[in-house]
Protein backbone atom coordinates (compact mmCIF):
# COMPACT_ATOMS: atom_id res chain seq x y z
CA UNK A 1 0.00 0.00 0.00
CA UNK A 2 2.48 2.25 0.99
CA UNK A 3 4.42 1.92 -2.15
CA UNK A 4 1.66 2.29 -4.45
CA UNK A 5 1.14 5.89 -2.62
CA UNK A 6 4.76 6.42 -3.04
CA UNK A 7 4.32 5.95 -7.14
CA UNK A 8 1.17 7.58 -7.37
CA UNK A 9 2.86 10.93 -5.45
CA UNK A 10 5.61 10.78 -7.68
CA UNK A 11 3.65 10.60 -11.10
CA UNK A 12 1.53 13.30 -9.62
CA UNK A 13 4.51 15.52 -9.09
CA UNK A 14 5.72 14.51 -12.71
CA UNK A 15 2.15 15.79 -14.02
CA UNK A 16 1.97 18.84 -11.52
CA UNK A 17 5.31 19.96 -12.99
CA UNK A 18 4.03 19.43 -16.22
CA UNK A 19 0.38 21.34 -15.79
CA UNK A 20 2.59 23.95 -14.81
CA UNK A 21 4.79 24.59 -17.75
CA UNK A 22 1.67 24.02 -19.91
CA UNK A 23 0.50 26.84 -18.61
CA UNK A 24 -0.08 27.96 -22.54
CA UNK A 25 -0.86 24.61 -23.72
CA UNK A 26 -4.48 24.36 -22.99
CA UNK A 27 -5.26 21.02 -24.11
CA UNK A 28 -2.52 18.89 -22.26
CA UNK A 29 -3.89 21.00 -18.94
CA UNK A 30 -6.82 19.54 -19.08
CA UNK A 31 -5.24 15.76 -19.50
CA UNK A 32 -2.84 16.39 -16.82
CA UNK A 33 -5.68 17.83 -14.02
CA UNK A 34 -6.71 14.71 -13.07
CA UNK A 35 -3.27 12.94 -13.05
CA UNK A 36 -2.05 15.59 -10.41
CA UNK A 37 -5.46 15.73 -8.44
CA UNK A 38 -4.88 12.00 -7.96
CA UNK A 39 -1.25 12.73 -6.88
CA UNK A 40 -2.14 15.24 -4.37
CA UNK A 41 -5.09 13.06 -3.32
CA UNK A 42 -2.24 10.04 -2.75
CA UNK A 43 0.34 13.16 -0.66
CA UNK A 44 -2.84 13.65 1.57
CA UNK A 45 -3.26 10.37 2.32
CA UNK A 46 0.07 9.26 2.71
CA UNK A 47 0.94 12.64 4.72
CA UNK A 48 -2.59 13.01 7.15
CA UNK A 49 -0.87 14.84 10.05
CA UNK A 50 -1.07 18.64 8.27
CA UNK A 51 2.80 19.77 9.63
CA UNK A 52 3.80 16.47 7.58
CA UNK A 53 1.81 17.36 4.11
CA UNK A 54 3.30 21.22 4.05
CA UNK A 55 6.91 19.84 4.75
CA UNK A 56 6.49 17.64 1.87
CA UNK A 57 4.40 20.24 -0.10
CA UNK A 58 7.59 22.42 -0.25
CA UNK A 59 9.65 20.14 -1.76
CA UNK A 60 7.03 19.45 -4.64
CA UNK A 61 5.52 21.49 -7.71
CA UNK A 62 2.20 21.95 -5.95
CA UNK A 63 3.86 24.57 -3.61
CA UNK A 64 3.34 26.65 -6.96
CA UNK A 65 0.08 26.56 -6.54
CA UNK A 66 -2.73 28.68 -4.51
CA UNK A 67 -4.26 26.72 -1.21
CA UNK A 68 -7.79 27.35 -3.44
CA UNK A 69 -6.47 25.50 -6.27
CA UNK A 70 -4.45 22.56 -4.29
CA UNK A 71 -7.78 22.18 -2.43
CA UNK A 72 -9.82 22.54 -5.48
CA UNK A 73 -7.26 19.30 -6.84
CA UNK A 74 -7.96 17.05 -3.75
CA UNK A 75 -11.89 17.30 -4.28
CA UNK A 76 -11.02 16.43 -8.00
CA UNK A 77 -9.16 13.71 -6.84
CA UNK A 78 -11.67 12.35 -4.61
CA UNK A 79 -14.83 12.97 -7.53
CA UNK A 80 -13.00 12.35 -10.03
CA UNK A 81 -15.34 9.94 -11.93
CA UNK A 82 -17.49 13.04 -11.99
CA UNK A 83 -15.25 15.91 -13.14
CA UNK A 84 -13.74 13.07 -15.85
CA UNK A 85 -17.24 13.25 -17.23
CA UNK A 86 -17.35 16.91 -16.76
CA UNK A 87 -13.77 17.84 -18.10
CA UNK A 88 -14.56 16.57 -21.38
CA UNK A 89 -17.57 18.99 -22.50
CA UNK A 90 -15.64 21.92 -20.97
CA UNK A 91 -13.28 24.50 -21.89
CA UNK A 92 -11.66 24.78 -18.29
CA UNK A 93 -8.58 24.08 -17.26
CA UNK A 94 -8.44 25.93 -13.40
CA UNK A 95 -8.06 23.36 -10.81
CA UNK A 96 -10.57 25.77 -8.73
CA UNK A 97 -12.80 27.13 -11.57
CA UNK A 98 -12.84 23.28 -12.65
CA UNK A 99 -14.15 22.02 -9.55
CA UNK A 100 -16.72 24.82 -8.70
CA UNK A 101 -18.40 24.32 -12.29
CA UNK A 102 -18.54 20.59 -12.03
CA UNK A 103 -20.00 20.41 -8.61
Amino acid sequence: MRRRLTDTIQTGSAAMAEFIDAVRVFRKRKQLVLTAARGLLAARCRYPNNREFHRWLRRTPYSALTKHDRSALTQIGRHEWQVRRFLATTGIASPTLLWRTAR
